[in-house]
């Protein structure tokens, strides 16, 4: 069963008779516009002409996830393509190391027409001349980005108290697009000071906790053998001498406070100190405490049908 697809693909991929050919676009600059558009013979595409310049390539190897060898296993393929005089128009082996290469699987059958199957992006590891072909060897543009072993960012736990934070091994994340802070839920205990129906007190000990008794906070208040009361910040202050923070409630509070008010307890989003940083620089991986042998699955798109 295939997904995703357009009726177009689907046809073509269902046909007992169908035609395949590949296309390779080289961006040797990485700016986004290819510089040389190559095939295994000359044809024209969206708008593209491809010179007949692919003399062969490895199959394509799509590999599974794989954590024993780290968070995902590389894609591979090798390209030979002519390279009369070792060089196009002055640009030498050398030049195209690092370049991206999109690699496109052309579908036809004579009812469909032609569509574009699927496609993959290459970066260019190593390039090297030998008796006028190029060879580029190349691996996956998100391997790349992935170099190293992952996750190796501190533990979440490791940013925040102790004694607060679940022991657990949630670490800082990788961000790939749009970043999010590393933040968690927390909850935190008071000992609170009765002071009034709508009104309670924390210790001296326990400084200005204005920022975290705001407006809108909600509160869990600890009135002993009367029972647990509920309530919404209306606002605090730090005041007096020596000074407490005094938090006051609104008046749509469930239950007025008694005057066995013992504790409160509010909840938290927090964030890690801002010293520390999210560098990766050390690893963790399946593979350092297990010795178990894991089979990956593997997909070959062969290039013999061209």
């Amino acid at each position: 069963m295939h997904t995703g697809l357009t009726q177009q693909q689907t046809n073509i991929i269902n046909a007992t008779v169908k035609k395949a050919f590949w296309l390779f676009e080289i961006d040797r600059n990485n700016d986004g516009t290819p510089d040389y558009y190559w095939s295994t013979q000359g044809r024209d595409w969206n708008s593209h002409t491809y010179a007949a310049k692919i003399m062969s390539f490895t199959p394509l190897t799509l590999t599974g996830g794989c954590p024993e060898l780290g968070i995902i296993a590389p894609a591979n393929i090798s390209i030979q393509a002519s390279f009369a005089g070792s060089n196009i128009g002055g640009v030498y082996a050398s030049a195209f190391e690092g370049a991206s290469i999109t690699v496109r699987l052309i579908g036809s059958t004579s009812a469909d027409g032609e569509t574009e199957l699927m496609s993959w992006r290459f970066i260019v590891v190593t390039a090297m001349s030998v008796d006028q072909i190029l060879t580029l060897d190349c691996q996956d543009w998100f391997t790349l980005k992935l170099e190293g072993d992952y996750p190796n960012t501190p533990l979440v736990s490791e940013l925040f108290p102790a004694t607060i934070m679940k022991d657990d091994n949630v670490c800082a994340p990788v961000v790939f697009g749009t970043p999010f802070f590393p933040i968690r839920w927390i909850t935190k205990s008071w000992t609170a000071y009765p002071g009034g129906p709508d009104y309670f007190t924390l210790g001296v000990s326990d400084g200005d906790q204005t920022a975290l008794f705001a407006a809108g906070q909600f509160v869990l208040v600890d009135c002993g053998s009367d029972g647990l009361k509920s309530g919404w910040v209306d606002h605090s202050s730090f005041s007096g001498s020596p000074a407490y923070t005094h938090v006051y409630l609104t008046a749509a509070s469930s239950d007025p406070l008694t005057a066995n008010t013992n504790k409160a307890q509010t909840d938290h989003y927090v964030l890690g100190p801002a010293a520390p940083t999210y560098t990766i620089d050390r690893a963790r991986t399946p593979a350092r405490s297990t010795s178990r042998q894991l089979t990956r699955p593997r997909t070959t798109l062969s290039n013999r049908i061209r």
